[in-house]
């Protein structure tokens, strides 16, 4: 259900209320940062304010009341309206900006619009960004994301005490972990594309206007030049614990598979570029050498380089989840196997110490013995002598 289908979740809380259960129904619903943002702010300049969703829980239960939408509202008002007769309802809110990340779910795996700029830039063939690119957003990764509903699910079960103020008009909760500059992210982008073919400048980021970036992707100046700056106390303070993701891991895996679906260049094509292209540099060789070794690589040489510009785009280019998870699931498994080998490896090194620290132990024990029966026989034979 789409988050601001205000008669779905009416429907929702009076299905709760008409329970016969005389126990608290719980209603956690999934918002969005975008309602925070301050629409009149310059698209592309960094916003200074950081909303906390506890020290600044007023200031945006003010900015919620004057959505036109109205379903945040209605969720954090939800327990207002519970009688003696009916089921008393709590409700809370979860509000994930930018959600990186590879789902484990059968459904969606992508991703949002971290994803979504990426494959924006590999189509354009050049990073870009809203104006200046110097607004920031939240970020989250998505396992994070999912133990936020899960932690907030133990309260609910009463697995974990929790008091009656971290729900209904006081249960909102902002869950992120890290912050990113969108044009910088956009560089990072380009760079990295820029490594996997041999395209010129496409990791100069261009500045573009709101209309020009919408029509490179329909809304993307909503989300790539505004400011959504949110910090998560309220969770933290229940004992949330967050581990801080991988988000370059993520970009480097996810721009593989975008690729490989844009254009049919195989993981393994890609990788093979990048190394083709990093440069060689003798350790004896002298600064000259080095200080010429960029012009040399842009020589033309008899190699034939991968190029974006080389395969043709389907009219519907999206990503193949499946194929995706079962990529990573392949570099998993590789990771793992080395893991493995290079424990076998150890383990065969210990036990070959342990063999020949044994075998020591076995010739000096024998030469102990055979000292001994020499010493034996010596005191024999003077033992003899006395008696003649």
């Amino acid at each position: 259900m789409a988050t601001d289908h205000e008669e779905g979740l009416l429907s929702i809380i009076e299905g709760i209320r008409s329970s016969d259960k005389k126990d608290c129904g719980y209603l956690i619903h999934t918002s969005n940062i975008s309602t925070l943002i301050d629409q009149d702010f310059a698209l592309g300049e960094l916003d200074n304010k950081v909303l906390d969703d506890v020290a600044d829980f007023v200031k945006i239960k003010e900015i919620l009341s004057k959505n036109p939408r109205g379903s945040e509202t209605m969720i954090l008002n939800a327990a207002a309206k519970n009688t003696k007769n009916g089921r008393p309802v709590k409700s809370a809110i979860l509000c994930p900006p930018a959600v990186y990340g590879f789902g484990r779910g059968p459904i969606s795996k992508r991703g949002g619009k971290l994803t979504a700029l990426m494959r924006a830039i590999i189509l354009y063939k050049s990073a870009f960004s809203v104006e200046n690119g110097r607004n920031h957003w939240s970020v989250v990764d998505i396992h994070n994301l999912a133990k936020a509903y899960l932690f907030l699910v133990d309260k609910a079960l009463g697995r974990i005490g929790v008091e009656d103020k971290y729900w209904d008009s006081k249960g909102y909760y902002v869950v992120e972990t890290e912050e990113l500059c969108w044009g910088a992210f956009a560089r990072s982008i380009g760079e990295r594309v820029q490594n996997r073919f041999f395209i010129d400048e496409l990791a100069i980021v261009k500045k573009l206007t709101a209309n020009e970036v919408d029509a490179i992707y329909a809304g993307g100046s909503t989300y790539w030049g505004t400011n959504a700056r949110c910090m998560g106390s309220r969770l933290r303070q229940l004992g949330w614990k967050p581990y801080r993701g991988c988000l370059e891991k993520y970009v480097n895996q996810r721009l593989g598979f975008e690729i490989e679906d844009l254009y049919g260049i195989t993981i393994e094509e890609q990788e093979l570029e990048a190394e083709e292209r990093r440069p060689r540099v003798s350790p004896d060789s002298s600064p000259v050498l080095q200080a010429n070794l960029g012009n040399v690589m842009n020589e033309d040489i008899p190699y034939t380089r991968l190029s974006i510009e080389r395969y043709d785009l389907t009219p519907d280019a999206m990503s193949t989840d499946e194929e995706a998870s079962m990529q990573l699931r392949r570099e998993e498994t590789r990771e793992e196997t080395e893991e493995t080998r290079e424990a076998t490896q150890e383990t065969r090194e210990a036990t070959q110490e342990t063999r020949e620290a044994t075998e020591e132990t076995r010739e000096e024990t024998e030469g102990t013995g055979e000292e001994n029966e020499e010493n034996e026989a010596g005191g024999r034979k003077e033992g003899d002598g006395g008696e003649k």
